[in-house]
């Protein structure tokens, strides 16, 4: 299971899904373009309220290697 704490929520992957704050979310993979991952960013998009979007934007080094994984796993 992966838990991350930011500090307006928290992260987890539960049941095969992703939620932030208990919202579900999409995952994007950007910049994936340099050997090894190199300087890759994942999207989490999340609605918080009606038609308000939110993103964060999680670069592959602030993460482990399996927690990145974990990630990729749920890109949509």
């Amino acid at each position: 299971m992966l838990w991350n704490k930011f500090r307006q929520g928290s992260l987890k992957i539960l049941g095969g899904k992703l939620f932030f704050k208990g919202l579900a979310c999409d995952v994007t993979l950007l910049y994936d373009f340099l050997p090894l991952g190199i300087g890759s960013t994942i999207k989490v998009s999340y609605f918080e309220e009606t038609m308000q979007k939110r993103s964060i934007y999680i670069p592959k080094n602030a993460l482990s290697h399996e927690h990145w994984q974990q990630l990729l796993d749920q890109r949509t």
